[in-house]
């Protein structure tokens, strides 16, 4: 009479070794990854329209804020429903918020 083998359980150390090296190659570079994040510049009217459009969602009421660029005044909105009116300087499109042209 033959037992029919029960199927295994568990991981051999082999297995586990393994998993482990790969868990720690993706580690590392995700680590590396995440360095290569510029900071980000506050007084960049760009961002202050990124922050302003991000609270304005949140907190759904609109935002308007107000700069200086090249020496001319300009102003940008950010509305509760994601869109920004902005004045042409910003470069920004009225529907995502981003700017249309390469940083």
């Amino acid at each position: 009479m033959r037992r029919t083998p029960v199927g295994r359980r568990g991981m051999t150390l082999l297995e586990l070794l393994i998993v482990l090296a790969l868990v720690g190659i993706l580690a590392g570079v995700a680590a590396m990854a995440a360095r290569r994040v510029p900071p980000t510049d506050h007084s960049d009217p760009l961002v202050m329209v990124e922050d302003s459009l991000r609270r304005a969602v949140a907190e759904a009421r609109a935002i308007t804020i107000d700069v200086v660029m090249d020496g001319k005044s300009a102003s940008a909105t950010a509305n509760p429903d994601g869109s920004v009116v902005a004045d042409s300087m910003f470069e920004i499109d009225r529907l995502s918020g981003t700017s249309t042209h390469a940083r």
